[in-house]
């Protein structure tokens, strides 16, 4: 795993905070909606280039998908089967660490709050709330061929792989911070930080491979989204992404015969042509992505980075 030692976290840091500010620097009068497909659009080059530059021991790949219409989740524990259907989320982070023949991955599922100030309330989305602090048994609702399919995640508590993204564009200039999942939402670390956390397997939960004998619920979701999201689109006009494929990072070959091994990671990232697919509020539910994959150079000591 990537050990990044306290300087290149704080140039890590600068970068990527500098490349959040200046991705949504042009939105007109955007809405949370915008602010995510300028991140997974504008973002991951730019955050592939920051990465390949001060972590020499990996090569990275990163690429984006953003999604409007998002899978739901309908409680099925009668506790709550009176709540309304909370979003599974709004932003689905994944990194793939590959090392020789290993691979590890980790994951970090966001729901976004465009706010006005650090803070926020969840008052207004009790649902979304349990649904990150108890994960009650649930059902898919609103995602395609998931739609009835259930999923019962544990441990029933908070965790580091479920936050809010807490969008700040007061004052006019906007911050991107994450917050634990609480009644009252504090940015605890900025987005920057949590991305190098991500990396470095300090936050996020970590999901396995969908091909091993064994396979917990949390990790099929993580599967489940991925996969949903590998065939949808994308049209929003504030972001000035109008008629775009719906992908972006790096161009690769063979989407088929990926696709076909089972690793939808490894298939968003190769079937990448550097543009970004149009869909209509009709098409295909799924959810907005980021997708990391870190592979170490093969003449690398492992004990250095």
């Amino acid at each position: 795993m990537a050990n990044i030692d306290s300087f290149k976290k704080s140039l890590l840091d600068s970068e990527i905070t500098m490349a959040l500010t200046d991705i949504v620097r042009d939105l007109d009068a955007p809405q949370e909606p915008d602010y995510i497909a300028a991140l997974v659009r504008n973002f991951p080059e730019k955050l592939r280039e920051i990465l390949t530059r001060n972590i020499s021991s990996f090569d990275f790949r990163v690429c984006g998908c953003f999604i409007h219409q998002k899978p739901l989740a309908e409680f099925i524990d009668p506790k709550f089967s009176d709540m309304p259907s909370p979003e599974i989320g709004d932003l689905l982070i994944v990194y793939k660490e590959i090392d020789g023949t290993d691979a590890k991955y980790n994951a970090l599922l966001l729901q976004a709050k465009v706010i006005k100030s650090n803070s926020a309330k969840t008052a207004d989305a009790l649902h979304q709330l349990v649904l990150y602090t108890q994960w009650p048994h649930f059902k898919y609702k609103r995602a395609g061929h998931l739609n009835g399919k259930e999923r019962d995640i544990y441990p029933k508590t908070i965790h580091s792989g479920a936050q809010y993204l807490l969008i700040n564009n007061g004052m006019g200039k906007t911050s991107f911070g994450c917050a634990t999942a609480n009644k009252s939402l504090n940015v605890s670390l900025s987005f920057a930080e949590q991305l190098i956390k991500l990396i470095e397997f300090q936050v996020g939960d970590i999901f396995v491979s969908n091909t091993g004998s064994t396979i917990d619920d949390w990790s099929k979701m993580i599967w489940d989204l991925l996969e949903i999201s590998r065939d949808s689109k994308f049209n929003r006009r504030k972001a000035g992404f109008i008629g775009a494929e719906r992908l972006c990072g790096d161009k690769l070959e063979e989407l088929n015969a990926i696709v076909q091994k089972g690793d939808a990671i490894e298939a968003l990232i190769n079937m990448l042509n550097g543009d970004c697919f149009e869909i209509n509020k009709g098409g295909n539910p799924g959810i907005s992505l980021i997708c990391i994959e870190g592979k170490r150079n093969t003449m690398d000591d492992p004990g250095k980075l």
